[in-house]
């Protein structure tokens, strides 16, 4: 209990710079056009409430179109494996019709190249 109270007040405690006000200034200068400066410095303080907002806006409409998707998807899987599987079928049929004829090309081959 002790060392969480010890770790929470070193969490809590006033940051302590040994930087100098001059070093400082400088370091600003020359950061300050890659800074984003916000117009309405009272606004920017409810950004992170907005962007939580949407955030969980965003999850309940993913929540709530999940289980349509979910079918729809399962289904798109569905066709895409029935047309792989035609497609291997297919190659298997033209594999064993055109068997004889790669060999017979291969032997042409050869032929020529002894030529």
């Amino acid at each position: 209990m002790a060392r969480e109270m010890e770790a929470d007040m070193q969490q809590n405690a006033i940051i302590q710079s040994n930087i100098s006000k001059e070093k400082w200034a400088l370091e600003v200068e020359q950061v300050a056009h890659k800074l984003k400066v916000s117009k309405n410095a009272g606004e920017s303080g409810k950004e992170w409430r907005t962007h939580l907002e949407q955030t969980r806006s965003f999850a309940g409409k993913v929540s709530d179109k999940l289980p349509e998707l979910r079918i729809m998807l399962e289904r798109l899987q569905d066709d895409a494996a029935r047309a792989l599987d035609k497609i291997s079928r297919k190659e298997q049929i033209l594999s064993r019709n055109f068997q004889n004829m790669t060999g017979d090309y291969r032997a042409h081959s050869d032929q020529l190249r002894e030529i």
